[in-house]
């Protein structure tokens, strides 16, 4: 098996007690959605110390080991109380948007994270304030779900960059090899338009299949450029 955080394990179940537990006494003062929850996991892990197992020994061990532990679920649950309050005081968009369905297929062609820098020629400023969108087919790319934007507006905070994490598209067959064409498109006033198409390889699995890939597609530098005197003159 692969390396893995039982604390990822713990920390989901302690959460998903508590908001069983909020739904029931108190559902409209929280954020509750399945969003919200992955949020607070997300607080709390970068909280607490990772336990790492590699083997089905470990996992047993470590599991038993932990859940007895009544000082690390008291300590996770305070987060998670925490993380609950902090989240549903911050209200991010998404909470409240909903997630597209998964597509009716046994099989799936699951896309890893594609991410990417944006830059500012000739400075190589990374852009901030602009909208990125992803592309398939002459349509923007739906994503997995609610949690991640197409398009992606790149903000001051994080200046020059743009994540994606497309749905996955229905497969005929298991094993199924197939080419997916994508584009970014970048339209910022002041410069000229930004066409960068790239491939993707897939081979579908099961819809089953526990998540998508885990890994990620980084794309080259991108570059928006000023137009030159020609190209303002034919764009006049």
């Amino acid at each position: 098996m692969k390396v893995h955080n039982l604390m990822e394990d713990i920390v989901t179940r302690v959460v998903d007690d508590l908001c069983k537990e909020k739904a029931h006494t108190e559902p409209d003062k929280y954020c509750l959605t399945e969003e919200c929850r992955q949020d607070i996991v997300c607080y709390v892990l970068n909280r607490v110390p990772p336990r790492y197992v590699s083997s089905a020994r470990g996992v047993a061990y470590t599991s038993v080991h932990y859940e007895e532990d009544p000082q690390l679920l008291i300590d996770i649950l305070t987060l998670a109380t925490e993380g609950l309050k902090r989240i549903t005081s911050i209200r991010r968009p998404y909470y409240q948007a909903s997630s597209p369905s998964p597509p009716a297929a046994d099989y799936l062609f699951h896309f890893p994270v594609i991410r990417g820098r944006l830059l500012l020629a000739p400075t190589f400023e990374p852009a901030a304030d602009i909208t990125v969108l992803l592309v398939h087919e002459g349509k923007a790319v739906p994503m997995i779900d609610a949690r991640w934007q197409n398009p992606y507006y790149i903000t001051k905070a994080l200046p020059g960059t743009f994540v994606f994490l497309p749905a996955p598209f229905p497969a005929p067959r298991k094993d199924e090899k197939a080419s997916f064409e994508l584009c970014i498109h970048v339209d910022k006033e002041g410069y000229l338009p930004l066409r960068h198409y790239f491939t993707i390889e897939l081979s579908s699995r099961p819809a089953e299949a526990e998540g998508p890939p885990e890994e990620t597609l980084v794309l080259p530098d991108l570059y928006l450029a000023p137009p030159d005197e020609e190209s303002e003159e034919a764009l006049s």
